[in-house]
């Protein structure tokens, strides 16, 4: 949280902790640790169980009895990362053009479910991007669904997929508004999604 709060990598906040004993002794440190053991820590801490235990009860305190969401919407969101190592990619656009060379850089990535109305936070998950939307979709669905009765799910157009549908509609029996990605076939392989609203 110091971290954010101050807008520092980790290596200021090492310094920050260092230039004020009191702020150590707050919260309550024994020792001031290297800035690579923060880094691992906060990204330890954000997938263990305690935390989220911690969003179970805070979402059952929140929420008390009225465990229905109405809306809720799903998003994720990549952060910036200092040092992070680059990785080249060879990508065309079409079959006839001409290969191109990309370079993607690894970033920490943030995905969210939260209640449309409050912006309270019902489930999410830290990893690394760059990464696909749409595969943690129904993860992330199924961990909210575990804390509050959802009715209607948003997502824009990254978590596009027919599974995806399938799982909200069949397993959890929600209905979902997600723009339909173009589609690269021909014909389309299941019911349109303007029968399926109805």
């Amino acid at each position: 949280m110091l971290k954010n709060f101050l807008r520092l990598d980790y290596r200021g906040v090492v310094e920050q902790l260092l230039d004020c004993p009191s702020l150590t002794e707050a919260i309550e440190l024994d020792y001031i640790p290297h800035y690579t053991t923060l880094q691992k820590a906060a990204q330890r801490l954000l997938a263990c169980e305690a935390v989220q235990s911690l969003l179970d009860e805070t979402v059952a305190m929140q929420m008390g009895r009225r465990k229905r969401v109405p809306d809720a919407a799903i998003d994720s969101t990549g952060r910036e990362a200092t040092c992070a190592s680059a990785y080249f990619e060879r990508r065309r656009n079409t079959k006839d053009s001409p290969w191109k060379t990309v370079v993607y850089q690894r970033y920490p990535k943030l995905s969210l479910v939260s209640d449309i109305r409050t912006h309270f936070i019902l489930a999410y998950r830290v990893g690394k991007g760059p990464r696909p939307d749409v595969d943690e979709f129904q993860g992330l669905i199924g961990q909210a669904a575990k804390r509050v009765r959802l009715h209607r799910i948003l997502a824009d157009a990254g978590y596009d997929s027919e599974p995806n549908h399938q799982f909200a509609r069949e397993k959890l029996r929600l209905r979902t508004i997600i723009p339909a990605k173009p589609s690269t076939a021909d014909q389309p392989t299941s019911q349109p999604a303007a029968d399926i609203a109805d």
